[in-house]
């Protein structure tokens, strides 16, 4: 070893001592990276800079007269081109584009002939004829040219075609529009006339009994309208009243002194959400406690309607806070201070409660779409809608929060127009919840609750139990949302305050988990047809009760130990005062009209007794002329749907024709983004200028050390001058791949990995190179020149090696240049390491291969080819 480094050292003092070893050194060490550096620069954008690629177009089109219309398309081809920026378009007449393209004057011509819009107008006759457009390309001028014309061809071809597509598609769905709107302004007198007949036809059977009944009505209806107009007086002083104590309690209120808290008002609406959620519990065993053991079959008692009543109410109520909580988190949003990281937790937990709340709508649908098949109900099937209405809105809520989110998680802040739309949304929500509240008390409880022993036929125990578990979900949901709150509240205080109220939360939250599992094994009994176990039943209530009343502990100790709620509440109470004043103004601003319809239905109801007397008469004439009527248009219908057709001919124009003219369009996704071509080049002549390095290294350094002093062993030798090598080869690397990040700017994912790759590679080129001059001698470089030749084209480093003739793709595994390439393209547009270490162990493969044959083959080799080189020096022109 000590005879090796005295190689290395002696050969960097000789260089040291001769400035001009040094400059040749020096000279040694950049000319690779210059080779590298020039073809990454030539290369940089091509395909950016095509403009200058001239191509000639000539328009002889004469155009053509399509329905009484002169059209010119080769006009509108030239016009769109002018405005194509993308090549090098010349305009010019058919001739001298020819001779342009013989001359190398133009890479290409296309010439549009003149019977081209003549032929596209052949598409309206009965025998059409494809348009042609000439193209002519100089091939001998340049390779690549001929591609990039083409593709200049190809993108014109595309534009007419395109265009006329989207043109004919456009006229044709016009045509049908027309006829649409003159079918659908027809049409609906008739449609509304069909629905009334059909309707009148089906209920002739009940008239007679409705006429008398009207008549009976009508009298009870004077009766009743007569009664409110006595007691109008009174109700006008109950508003006045009301009124007056509105603005008292507002003056109250706005002369509080308490802090404003934004967060008290959610966080007892919570607590008081979970409340009622452990409160269904004792109303779900209800449903359970059936006598009769069938539990899928009805509702036989009315405390168990009395439960499912109060769970729907529960419901309403649940989904009002989750629409109120929106509102909350806007006027977070809004804040241009805002926490993002609170933010996103907040819109997380936002859809969670949303999700929960489409499923407790869907739940309620089913309930009360199942009761309306009893009860056929328009009061219930409105509610249903005002449900459905609900459940739209909770969707579009659910979305905009979800693109709140997402922008929150790109860094960006959720733009006016989402939070207002949210705002809105929640506001609208809110109102229709008010009134499905407000219908629910007033008119569609007290009708579910007449029914009792056995009336209704509803799988109310699956039905009680699948709301309970959703309601739970909400209930787990809303304290995951509280306990952040609390905790950072409690440690905010110093004093820990609030630890007991977390204790007893964390406890409802097992609570509810446990009476989830108990539900859900009663539901599974349930749907084999079995009745669910006292122990269940027992578990649940029993359960319920615990987390009631550790919810009621909370509640109790809001006021005095969750500060903020006093000031937030004394605020909304506030709020609500005016908005009850606003309400009881307009109320009393509207009771002269009230006084005034009252009057009038009292002589409408006069007026209509004497007209139903007149129908009773008319009856039988009435009802042989409709079912006459409904006959002839029942045959009209047999031969098809007329709204169906009117609906399909009314679509947009715009839009149908936009879609058939491109039906699909391509998403690019880049998975290693490289901005440019010079870029994505630099790995492989960063790689091949490291090859060229060592083979100019082996040109005009020796790979021998002369010492008349002293005798060194072959692998000393070998040893000794590799080490200088490799000392030069290394330098090469770093100045190449330096000089491609920081000199040229190439892009770079991971710069450090480039520099340490190009440095491995520099050395076991090097190393290879060096032992093939080494043992072999001239012959060596010869072999080095080889497989530089077969790597530029089967290493994959320009085209695919897939494009490549057989013999490449056979050879391209076992060219060292493959993985070089390869590595430093990792480097380039982001590393995957599981490919860079199959590269590496290739490359360390070939580097072992070479590290024998320069120990085994070097000194037999020299010794046999000694002669052979004494003798090609006697020409002197061989060294």
């Amino acid at each position: 070893m000590k005879t090796i480094f005295r190689i290395y050292t002696n050969d960097i003092k000789n260089v040291a001592k001769s400035w001009a070893a040094i400059i040749i050194i020096l000279g040694l060490a950049i000319l690779p990276s210059l080779y590298a550096w020039f073809n990454i620069k030539a290369s940089w954008d091509p395909y950016g800079n095509t403009e200058g690629i001239e191509i000639a177009v000539a328009n002889e089109d004469k155009g053509s007269d399509i329905r009484g219309e002169h059209v010119n398309i080769g006009d509108e081809i030239v016009k769109s081109l002018k405005e194509n920026k993308s090549l090098g378009w010349r305009f010019t007449d058919n001739k001298k584009a020819i001779k342009g393209v013989k001359h190398g004057d133009y890479y290409a011509s296309i010439t549009i002939p003149e019977n081209f819009s003549k032929k596209i107008a052949t598409v309206l006759t009965d025998e059409p004829e494809k348009p042609k457009l000439h193209y002519y390309v100089n091939e001998k001028i340049n390779a690549i040219a001929p591609k990039i014309t083409s593709k200049g061809a190809s993108t014109i071809l595309e534009e007419v075609s395109h265009n006329f597509v989207k043109t004919a598609n456009g006229k044709i769905f016009e045509v049908f529009n027309e006829i649409g709107i003159d079918l659908e302004t027809n049409l609906p007198n008739i449609e509304k006339m069909k629905d009334l007949i059909f309707k009148f036809e089906k209920e002739l059977p009940k008239v007679s009994k409705v006429i008398d009944k009207s008549l009976t009505d009508a009298e009870q209806a004077q009766e009743i309208v007569e009664n409110a107009q006595a007691d109008l007086p009174t109700v006008k002083r109950a508003v006045e009243n009301g009124k007056n104590l509105s603005k008292d309690l507002s003056v109250f209120f706005t002369n509080s002194n308490a802090a404003l808290d934004k967060a008290a008002p959610t966080i007892k609406q919570d607590l008081t959400v979970l409340k009622n959620v452990a409160k269904s519990g004792a109303e779900v065993t209800d449903l359970l406690k059936n006598p009769t053991g069938n539990l899928g079959q009805a509702i036989t008692s009315k405390e168990q309607m009395s439960s499912l009543v109060k769970g729907l109410k529960q419901d309403l109520l649940t989904l009002k806070g989750t629409a109120l909580a929106v509102q909350q988190i806007t006027y977070m949003l809004k804040d241009a201070n805002i926490d993002p990281e609170k933010a996103k937790n907040s819109l997380t937990n936002l859809g969670n409660r949303l999700n929960t709340g489409i499923k407790l709508i869907d739940a309620s649908i089913n309930v009360l779409t199942e009761v309306n098949k009893t009860l056929n109900s328009d009061i219930i099937t409105n509610q249903v809608n005002r449900l459905t209405a609900v459940k739209s809105k909770f969707e579009d809520m659910l979305k905009a929060s979800n693109t709140a989110l997402d922008m929150l998680n790109k860094g960006e802040k959720p733009t006016t127009e989402i939070i207002n739309n949210l705002s809105q949304l929640s506001k609208d929500t809110v109102t229709i919840l008010d009134q499905a509240i407000s219908t629910f008390d007033s008119q569609i409880a007290p009708k579910l609750l007449q029914l009792s022993n056995g009336n209704v036929d509803i799988n109310s125990a699956k039905n009680g139990l699948t709301i309970y578990m959703d309601r739970l979900n909400t209930g787990i949901e809303v304290i995951d949302k509280l306990l952040p709150i609390l905790n950072e509240v409690n440690n905010m205080s110093g004093d820990h305050k609030l630890d007991q109220e977390i204790n007893q939360l964390t406890k409802v939250k097992n609570i509810f988990k446990r009476q989830k599992d108990l539900a859900s094994e009663a539901l599974s009994m349930i749907n084999k047809g079995q009745k669910p176990t006292k122990d269940i039943i027992n578990g649940i209530n029993e359960l319920s009760k615990k987390s009631t009343s550790a919810l009621n502990g909370i509640l109790g100790r809001f006021d005095s130990v969750i500060i903020p709620a006093i000031n937030q509440t004394i605020n909304r109470s506030k709020s609500i005062a005016n908005d009850a004043n606003k309400i009881l103004s307009n109320a009393n601003k509207s009771l002269p009209e009230v006084e005034k319809l009252l009057n009038d239905s009292s002589k409408g109801l006069t007026l209509g007794q004497d007209k139903i007397h007149k129908i009773k008469k008319d009856l039988p004439e009435i009802e042989k002329n409709i079912k006459k009527l409904a006959d002839k248009i029942r045959e009209l219908e047999s031969e098809g749907n007329i709204q169906d057709l009117i609906k399909l001919l009314r679509n947009d124009v715009k839009k149908q024709s936009d879609f058939f003219s491109e039906p699909v369009t391509l998403k690019e996704h880049k998975l290693f983004p490289i901005p440019n071509y010079g870029s994505g080049m630099s790995p492989f002549f960063t790689t091949l200028s490291l090859w060229v390095g060592a083979l100019l290294l082996v040109s005009l350094l020796t790979v021998d050390v002369h010492n008349d002093d002293e005798q060194y062993k072959s692998y000393q030798i070998y040893f000794g001058r590799l080490l200088t090598f490799l000392t030069i080869a290394i330098l090469q690397a770093i100045i190449v791949t330096i000089g491609d990040i920081y000199l040229l700017g190439a892009y770079v994912a991971d710069k450090f990995w480039f520099i340490l790759f190009g440095l491995i590679i520099g050395s076991i080129f090097m190393f290879m190179v060096y032992t093939l001059v080494s043992v072999f001698g001239n012959v060596g470089k010869a072999l080095a020149i080889i497989l530089l030749v077969l790597q530029l084209s089967g290493s994959g480093g320009t085209f695919p090696i897939q494009t490549t003739p057989e013999f490449f793709q056979a050879i391209n595994p076992f060219l060292p240049f493959t993985y070089a390439v390869n590595m430093m393209r990792e480097a380039t547009g982001g590393v995957l390491w599981e490919i860079v270490q199959k590269d590496l162990l290739m490359l360390s493969t070939f580097t072992v291969i070479t590290l024998l044959i320069g120990l085994f083959l070097k000194k037999p080799f020299n010794k046999t080819s000694a002669k052979f080189v004494e003798n090609a020096k006697r020409s002197k022109l061989l060294h």
